[in-house]
């Protein structure tokens, strides 16, 4: 075999390597190199599972150096098994969608605590891409998704918030209809994130208190879960619990807090309801970035009897006082056509198929 022949090979083995050893779901997007001839594609058939998994100490500090054997998984309530592999998620693309809660003034002005928010490293990244809404009798938003920055996401909030439609009573009516409720606009919003690329990410700037909610959270869990969407949010720490003393005598029941809903929405879907000030509202959202960043992604191969459809996956590590909050797990349906979950990415057209190497 000729020098010339050996190096093509092993030039076609690396790049091979390089391309099945990619992480495959679909959160990633594989960009098309830039070439002047045809493109080849190699074929990969990998059927991985892969779920962002959240682990903190009771301490709301991050959890390191976790690796599979740390991981014990049960799907539905079955077998208890390890992941195949562990890795952070650290620079995979963040896609943000914000929900501000502008219905009255202590909610605008807790929302409006983004736009004092000053800090020298922008927890964002490259990748990253970022969209705002705002709701009250008006439900006004950003026309997509941007490249997401702290300047930006100033930018926006304060075009929002000020917005003259955002409070507007539709014209012959009293009061908000019962379309513009905040199930329906929070679904909106999910239905726009659910068509991006990256680690798709809601988080809601609200106190939570809302009827509407408190009937169909339900809903957008499964809505949340069917996506792979974690819901963060933030609520003013002044809110305080609700009082039930008429029939548990003088010092009364703590009954669930308000903003119960909204809390459960958030735990279920593998994020977390987190009380704050208006001042620290940007903190937070630094603190929540950060916490993206440190999640584990835990990969496995999807059960040979694993349907189609959203499942319920049970995550425990060593630690029994871990808090631990991952994203829904959704196993896609196979390909009718024998090729399962297949995956095309595209290669330098010096390369062949991977089928025309077999």
């Amino acid at each position: 075999m000729g020098t010339q022949t050996f190096s093509r090979l092993v030039s076609w083995y690396l790049i091979f390597l390089l391309a099945s050893s990619a992480p495959v779901g679909a959160a990633q997007d594989v960009a098309a190199p830039q070439s002047t001839g045809p493109t080849y594609t190699l074929h990969v058939y990998d059927d991985l599972i892969q779920v962002p998994t959240l682990v903190l100490s009771k301490d709301f500090e991050v959890r390191s150096k976790l690796a599979p054997e740390n991981f014990t998984l049960r799907i539905d309530g079955g077998h208890p098994f390890h992941p195949q592999t562990v890795r952070r998620e650290e620079d995979d693309a963040i896609t943000l969608a914000l929900f501000l809660d502008a219905r009255g003034k202590a909610q605008m002005d807790f929302s409006a605590g983004l736009l004092s928010y000053r800090q020298a490293i922008d927890p964002f990244k490259e990748n990253d891409q970022v969209s705002i809404v705002a709701s009250d009798c008006g439900f006004v938003g950003t026309a997509g998704f941007v490249p997401a920055s702290l300047s930006i996401l100033r930018l926006m909030t304060g075009n929002l918030l000020r917005a003259p439609s955002l409070h507007e009573v539709t014209p012959g009516e009293k009061s908000c209809r019962e379309d513009q409720s905040a199930v329906n606009r929070i679904n909106a919003v999910l239905a726009r994130l659910s068509a991006r690329p990256g680690r798709r990410i809601l988080l809601v700037l609200s106190d939570g208190r809302d009827d509407d909610l408190a009937r169909g959270w339900t809903s957008l869990r499964d809505e949340a879960n069917a996506n792979s969407i974690a819901i963060f949010a933030l609520r003013p720490e002044t809110v305080k619990d609700h009082w039930e003393p008429s029939k548990y005598g003088a010092y009364g029941r703590a009954l669930a807090t308000p903003e119960a809903p909204l809390s459960d929405l958030c735990r279920s879907s593998g994020g977390l309801l987190l009380a704050t000030s208006k001042d620290n509202v940007g903190v937070e959202l630094t603190r929540i970035v950060a916490w993206l960043r440190a999640r584990y992604i835990l990969e496995f191969p999807r059960p040979a009897d694993g349907a189609a459809g959203t499942h319920a996956l049970d995550i425990k590590t060593a630690n029994p006082s871990d808090l631990i909050r991952s994203s829904g797990v959704v196993f896609p349906t196979r390909a009718s056509s024998g090729e399962k979950d297949l995956h095309i990415v595209p290669v330098s057209p010096a390369a062949p198929s991977h089928e025309e190497k077999r």
